[in-house]
């Protein structure tokens, strides 16, 4: 049986075209249009009263800017609540809203936290079967919460330290406030991303930033780490700004396309110019923000894609191509 293990890691480089800049006046547009989404839509005032700016970018059109928002209660982030906006000429011209609407009312009866950070990881560790580890807190601030380390623990791989923040997580139709526990498991075989109840110290939510897959294992195309939903979308289905796309360096891949699983399930088709114009302006394979692409392996501005035969996560080939 083929057993592939497939880490994919995420490495955020900095380009020309990202700027982490966010411009005063912008901030009042965005809060003039949240008031105004209050009165058009009868919102509770709540969902649009704590957002932050995580990112913003520049458009390759002048003076368009584009917005990332993430929604707070109290302080705390709301998981998987976001806000995207682009601003031109002083005015929104594109929002996509997926803030969690009407959180007064979903906000839970948890009257205190009753469980620690330490009992939050060790929760994990006992769901995973892990070794007991020695766990010693450190807090480390940042500009949108405060990140909880444990370093030195001898069960992470590469001693990645165990990450914790305090979050609200929406389950069951209900936000709970929880510890949001990230592990890189000793062996990088497992990388458990963990919400765990800050009041019953039991795990509500939990995924696995490792993807494994039996390519021949029966049931295989029911593999629901594998929606080939979550990995294949219309091209523009999120890039408003369609006319740009002109702009980008035709790029072209012989490749088996999702939603095919492997060459049993059809052939290889040419799919062209796949990557999204705002965020690769300049292709996937770009990485300083200049047009011209600096590699023709699978490597780019956020993936470095590489095979692991022997599942240990190290360094192995990736296929090349040509311009």
């Amino acid at each position: 049986m083929k057993k592939i293990n497939m880490f994919v890691v995420l490495f955020l480089i900095c380009q020309a075209n990202f700027s982490q800049t966010q411009i005063p006046k912008d901030l009042g547009l965005i809060q003039k249009h949240f008031n105004d989404l209050k009165k058009v839509k009868k919102t509770s005032s709540l969902d649009y009263a704590e957002w932050k700016v995580t990112s913003t970018a520049s458009s390759l059109k002048k003076g368009l800017r584009h917005y990332y928002l993430a929604q707070y209660h109290n302080g705390i982030p709301i998981v998987n609540g976001t806000y995207n906006l682009s601003i031109i000429n002083n005015k929104v011209n594109y929002s996509k809203n997926q803030f969690i609407n009407e959180i007064r009312k979903k906000i839970s009866n948890q009257k205190r936290i009753s469980i620690t950070e330490e009992q939050a990881v060790n929760s994990v560790i006992r769901a995973h079967k892990l070794t007991v580890a020695k766990l010693v807190k450190t807090v480390r601030k940042t500009k949108d919460v405060n990140l909880v380390e444990f370093k030195n623990t001898g069960i992470t791989e590469d001693n990645e330290p165990i990450l914790v923040k305090k979050v609200y997580f929406l389950h069951e139709g209900e936000l709970r406030l929880c510890w949001n526990v990230n592990l890189y498991e000793k062996g990088g075989k497992n990388w458990w991303n963990s919400y765990v109840d800050a009041s019953s110290n039991k795990i509500i939510s939990e995924s696995n930033w490792v993807i494994t897959c039996n390519f021949d294992a029966h049931g295989h195309d029911s593999h629901l780490t594998h929606d080939p939903s979550e990995f294949y979308k219309p091209k523009n289905e999120f890039t408003p700004y369609l006319n740009e796309s002109n702009m980008l360096v035709p790029e072209s891949y012989n490749v088996y396309a999702m939603p095919l699983i492997n060459p049993d399930d059809g052939g290889r088709t040419v799919v062209t110019n796949p990557a999204n114009s705002v965020a690769s302006p300049f292709g996937w394979h770009d990485t300083n923000g200049v047009a011209g692409a600096e590699y023709t392996i699978t490597r780019g501005n956020n993936v470095w894609a590489q095979e692991d035969a022997n599942g240990n996560n190290g360094t192995g080939a990736s296929p090349s191509g040509t311009i």
